[in-house]
C-alpha cells in the first residue's frame, strides 16, 4: 500500500505525462506540415516523401490515442483522488491539499497566502496527509483498491 503523499503525487505524474505527450505531438504536427509543404513544392520523382509522410502520420495517430487513453487515466485517477479529499470532512484540509497536489503551488506561496508561516502550513499539510494515510488504510481493510499504485 503506498502512503498519501505517493497517492496524490500520481496525480501530478500523470500530469506530466500527458504535458509531454502532448509536446511530442505538437512537434510531430509541425514535422508533418514541413513535410507536406516540401512535399508539395517538389517535383514528382517518386514516393519515398509520401512514405515518409505517411509514416508520421501512423506514428502521430498513435499518440494521439495514447494520449486520449493518459487524458482518461488522469480524468478518472484525479475523480477517484477527489472523493478521497471529500471525504475528510475537513475544508481547510481540503483545500490545502487541493492547492498542493491538484494546483501545485508551493507551501511558501500557501503561507503568504493566508497570512500564516510555512511551519503552520506545512503542519497542517502533514495532518492532512495523515488523514489521507487513514482514509487509505481504512479503504484497504475495507477491500477497496486505492489504486495508488496502479498507475505508471
Amino acid at each position: 500500500m503506498c502512503n498519501a503523499e505517493e497517492y496524490l503525487g500520481k496525480i501530478e505524474v500523470l500530469d506530466t505525462q500527458i504535458n509531454d505527450r502532448w509536446e511530442d505531438l505538437q512537434r510531430l504536427y509541425a514535422m508533418r506540415t514541413k513535410m507536406t509543404t516540401i512535399f508539395s513544392m517538389a517535383p514528382a520523382a517518386g514516393s519515398g516523401s509520401k512514405s515518409k509522410i505517411e509514416d508520421l502520420t501512423i506514428k502521430i495517430t498513435e499518440i494521439e490515442v495514447e494520449l486520449n487513453q493518459k487524458i482518461d487515466k488522469f480524468i478518472d485517477y484525479k475523480a477517484e483522488v477527489t472523493r478521497v479529499i471529500e471525504a475528510l470532512n475537513n475544508a481547510e484540509q481540503s483545500t490545502l491539499l487541493r492547492k498542493v497536489y491538484f494546483k501545485y503551488i508551493e507551501i511558501e506561496d500557501i503561507a503568504y497566502e493566508m497570512g500564516l508561516s510555512t511551519k503552520t502550513i506545512q503542519s497542517r499539510l502533514d495532518e492532512a496527509l495523515q488523514a489521507v494515510d487513514a482514509l487509505l488504510h481504512n479503504r484497504k481493510e475495507s477491500g477497496v483498491d486505492n489504486a495508488c499504485c496502479i498507475v505508471s
